[in-house]
C-alpha cells in the first residue's frame, strides 16, 4: 500500500501575512497619531518627565516619556552624566522632524521614524536626574558591558584609527571614523561591514561557540548534557552580544536564526528543521510583533532581503562542525556575496540611489577578511595577558582592510548605478531574480557561473539611465541653483544659492547622481542669493586652481561659465551657443553686456528635440521687453523658470503669452522677507492657465524632457 504523504501544514504562512499586514497598519496609525502630536507642540517650550533608554555619543540621549514615545535630547550644552534607567526631568524645546526638500538631502524625518523617535527635545535649559532608579536596569547592564568594551579597546590598541575601526565593527558606532574612510568604503560596497549586521553577529556567534565548546570538552559530563550546555551557554553569549550592540532589526534578526539553529542541533524535536526560510519566517514574526514600525525601516528590508536571496539561492546552510578549506569559503563568499547584492539592489535604489556594483568584486575578499580580523581583534580585546600580538596583527588588518577600500574606491573603470529609482531596470531585475530562485540549490559550477554573469549583468544594466535630459530645481531657500544632466552624464549647474548650505546641497546631488567627475558651472548673476554658495561649493568640489573666490576675475560675479574640470573663467553674453551633449543645445539670450543688476542676468533657453525650457533668471520687465523684441516666438517653450522669484517687476504679461509654458517654476524661499512670489504674479500665472510649481512648497522639483515632451517626475 503506497504510504500517504503528510498534509504540509502553512498556518504559519497565515501568522506571518496576518503580521505584516497589521504591521503596516500599526506603522500608518502610529505615523498619524505622531503628526498631530507634532502639529500640536511646534517649537515651543517643552517640559518632559520620563526614562533614559539609550545614552548616544556626542552628547546625545532617547528619553522614554510618560505617554510612551520615544524622543531624543540634544544635551550638547548642559555637562552632565546620564546612564540608562535614569529617570529625568528636563525643560527644552520640541522639534518636530522635517522633511527632505532635496532628493539627497538627509531624510530626518524617517530616520526618526525608523528609530520610532517622536521628535527631538533641544535648548535643554533645566535637568533633573534621578540615578537611583537605574541600579537593576537591564539596559544599564548592556550599556556597562558596552562601557567596560570600549575602556578595553582603548587600552589595547594605540593607534586611535585603529580605535575608531574596532569600535566600528564591534558596536556599530562610526561616529569617530573620518568620512573619507566612510566614503572609500562606501563607494566599494564595503559600507555594511562599519554596521553591525548579520554578518557580524554570524562570526562572533561562531567564535563564541568555538570556545564555549573547546571548554566544555574538558568537562566531565555525559555528551548530552555537554551539548545542551554548550548550546544554552552558545545563546546567552550572542543574546548578550546583541543587547550590547543594541537590538538592530539586522542583530535581532540574526540572532533569532541563530538562537533556532542551536536549539534544532540540540532538541530531540528537531525543533526549526524545515526550510531555512522557516526560520527568516519566525525573525520576521517577533520583530514586527514588537516593533511594527520597523517594516518600513530601511535596515530592516535590506537585512531581510538579503537573507532570503541568499537561503533561495545557495538552499540550506551545512550542519556540520568544521572549517571548509580556502576554496570552499571562497566559493561560498562569492555566492553569498551576489545573492545579496541582487536581493538589496531595489531597496538600495529606492532609498539611496546607489547600488554599488563593486560589492561583487570587493566584497568576497573584504568578508574572508574580516572574518580572520574580529577573531583576532577579540582575543587582542579579552585576553588578560599576552594580548600584544593580537593587537598587533589586528592594527596590521585593519590597514589592510583601509587599504584595500581605498585603492578599491579609486578603480575608475569599476561601475555603479546612481540614479532616482525610475531609472533603476525592474523589467531586467525581475527576470534575473526569478532564475535565480529557480535554480536555487543547485550547486553545479555551470549554473553557479552563470548565476554569478546574469546577476552581474542585470546590475550592470543599471546604468543605462533614462534617455533625456534631467533639470532639478534645487530647493535652497530664497536662491537660485538648477542642476541640467545631458544623455552623456555631463552636468551644468546655474547659480549655487544663498549660501553655505546651498553649496553643499549641490555638490550632494552632483556627487549622488555620479556628475562629480565632468560639469561646469554658471553663475546668471553677482547677488547673493545666486552666488552665495560659491565658496562651499568649491571648497567640496577641491578644483585648486579656482578655490580662492577672492581670485575670481569680476566678470564671473557678473555672469560667468567656470568649467572646472579645466579650470576655465568665460563670460557669458547673448549670442553664445552652448552644447552641454550631442542633442542638448543652450542658447543665451541676455544680457548684452556685463552688469551687476536684475537686468544683467544671464537668460537661457534650453532646446532638447522639440522639447524647451526658458530659464529667466533675476530678469524684470525691462530685460524681457529686449527679449521679446528680438527673439519673439522662438520664445514658445514648454516649461518657464519664473524670473526673480515671483517678483512683480518680472513675468509680464506680453512674456507668458508668447512663451505660452504649460508649466511654471518658481524659485523661492517659505515666508521669505520679500514677499515672494508677489500675488499678481500669481494671478498672471492663473490667468494664462499654466502648471504653477514653488519650491517653498513642493521641495525641489524635477523636470525630464525627452525631446517630445516635458513632464515632472515624482521623486518623494
Amino acid at each position: 500500500m503506497e504510504r500517504a504523504k503528510p498534509r504540509r501544514n502553512s498556518w504559519h504562512i497565515v501568522v506571518l501575512v496576518f503580521v505584516l499586514v497589521s504591521s503596516v497598519t500599526t506603522s500608518y496609525l502610529i505615523e498619524s497619531r505622531q503628526q498631530v502630536v507634532r502639529k500640536a507642540w511646534p517649537d515651543r517650550p517643552f517640559l518632559l518627565s520620563g526614562v533614559i533608554t539609550e545614552v548616544i555619543p556626542r552628547k546625545s540621549a532617547v528619553i522614554k516619556g510618560a505617554i510612551g514615545s520615544l524622543f531624543r535630547v540634544d544635551l550638547s550644552e548642559i555637562k552632565v552624566t546620564l546612564h540608562p534607567g535614569d529617570r529625568v526631568v528636563m525643560n527644552g524645546r520640541f522639534s518636530a522632524p522635517e522633511l527632505r526638500r532635496n532628493p539627497y538631502d538627509f531624510d530626518e524625518r524617517a530616520y526618526l521614524q525608523s528609530k520610532n523617535w517622536l521628535g527631538s527635545i533641544e535648548s535643554v535649559t533645566s535637568l533633573v536626574i534621578d540615578h537611583r532608579t537605574h541600579a537593576g536596569s537591564l539596559s544599564y547592564d548592556f550599556y556597562q558591558i558596552r562601557h567596560t568594551f570600549l575602556t578595553l579597546i582603548q587600552q589595547r590598541f594605540e593607534s586611535l584609527e585603529s580605535q575608531h575601526l574596532i569600535v566600528a565593527l564591534f558596536l556599530g558606532d562610526r561616529s569617530g571614523i573620518t568620512q573619507s574612510i566612510q566614503s572609500d568604503f562606501q563607494r566599494t560596497g564595503l559600507g555594511h561591514l562599519l554596521a553591525i549586521s548579520g554578518l557580524h553577529v554570524g562570526i562572533i556567534a561562531g567564535l563564541i561557540r568555538f570556545l564555549i565548546r573547546t571548554m566544555a570538552l574538558r568537562l566531565p559530563v555525559k555528551p548530552e548534557l555537554r551539548r545542551q550546555l554548550i548550546a544554552c551557554l552558545s545563546l546567552l553569549g550572542i543574546w548578550v552580544f546583541a543587547g550590547m550592540v543594541g537590538m538592530s532589526a539586522s542583530v535581532v534578526r540574526a540572532t533569532i536564526m541563530l538562537s533556532i539553529f542551536i536549539v534544532s542541533d540540540f532538541s530531540d524535536r528537531r525543533f526549526g528543521s524545515g526550510h531555512p526560510l522557516w526560520s527568516v519566517g519566525v525573525a520576521c514574526f517577533f520583530i514586527l510583533l514588537l516593533r511594527p514600525r520597523d517594516i518600513f525601516a530601511p535596515g530592516f528590508q535590506l537585512s531581510f532581503s538579503a537573507v532570503v536571496f541568499i537561503l533561495l539561492i545557495m538552499g540550506r546552510p551545512s550542519t556540520k562542525a568544521g572549517i571548509n578549506s580556502f576554496k570552499k569559503a571562497a566559493y561560498s563568499s562569492l555566492s553569498v556575496t551576489c545573492a545579496a547584492s541582487v536581493g538589496t539592489a531595489p531597496i538600495l535604489a529606492y532609498y539611496f540611489g546607489f547600488v554599488p556594483v563593486g560589492a561583487l568584486i570587493f566584497s568576497p575578499i573584504a568578508v574572508l577578511l574580516l572574518t580572520i580580523l574580529l577573531p583576532i581583534a577579540l582575543f587582542a580585546v579579552f585576553l588578560p595577558g599576552g594580548y600584544t600580538p593580537f593587537s598587533t596583527v589586528a592594527e596590521g588588518l585593519l590597514i589592510l582592510l583601509i587599504r584595500f577600500s581605498e585603492a578599491g574606491s579609486n578603480i575608475t573603470w569599476i561601475p555603479s548605478w546612481v540614479g532616482p529609482l525610475y531609472s533603476f531596470p525592474v523589467v531586467v531585475w525581475l527576470p534575473t531574480a526569478g532564475f535565480l530562485m529557480w535554480i536555487y540549490g543547485k550547486k553545479s559550477v555551470p549554473r553557479m557561473l552563470i548565476l554569478g554573469l546574469m546577476a552581474a549583468f542585470s546590475i550592470g544594466l543599471c546604468f543605462t539611465s533614462r534617455k533625456g535630459t534631467t533639470l532639478t530645481f534645487l530647493d535652497v531657500g530664497q536662491g537660485d541653483a538648477i542642476v541640467i544632466e545631458g544623455n552623456n552624464r555631463q552636468a551644468l549647474v546655474v547659480d549655487l544659492g544663498p549660501g553655505s548650505s546651498s553649496g553643499r546641497t549641490v555638490f550632494n546631488h552632483l556627487k549622488a547622481r555620479a556628475l562629480t567627475g565632468s560639469y561646469s558651472v554658471l553663475l546668471s548673476h553677482g547677488h547673493q542669493d545666486h552666488i552665495g554658495g560659491l565658496p562651499t561649493f568649491l571648497k567640496q568640489a577641491r578644483s585648486t586652481p579656482i578655490l580662492k573666490t577672492d581670485e575670481l576675475p569680476e566678470l564671473v560675479y557678473h555672469g560667468g561659465w567656470i568649467q572646472t574640470n579645466d579650470a576655465q573663467i568665460t563670460q557669458i553674453l547673448k549670442g553664445r551657443t552652448i552644447d552641454v551633449d550631442e542633442s542638448l543645445r543652450l542658447y543665451v539670450l541676455h544680457p548684452t553686456s556685463p552688469g551687476a543688476e536684475n537686468n544683467d542676468s544671464v537668460v537661457l533657453l534650453l532646446q532638447y528635440g522639440q522639447s524647451k525650457v526658458l530659464l529667466m533668471g533675476d530678469a524684470e520687465a525691462e530685460a524681457e521687453s529686449q527679449i521679446l523684441k528680438r527673439f519673439g516666438p522662438f520664445l514658445d517653450a514648454d516649461l518657464l523658470k519664473v524670473g526673480h522669484h515671483g517678483s512683480k517687476t518680472s513675468t509680464s504679461n506680453s512674456l507668458l503669452t508668447t512663451v505660452k509654458p504649460g508649466i511654471s517654476v518658481l524659485s523661492v524661499g517659505a515666508k521669505n522677507r520679500f514677499g515672494h512670489p508677489h500675488v499678481e504674479v500669481l494671478n498672471r500665472l492663473e490667468k494664462h492657465q499654466t502648471d504653477v510649481l514653488e519650491t517653498s512648497k513642493e521641495g525641489a522639483i524635477i523636470i525630464h524632457m525627452d525631446g517630445i515632451r516635458t513632464k515632472r517626475l515624482d521623486w518623494k
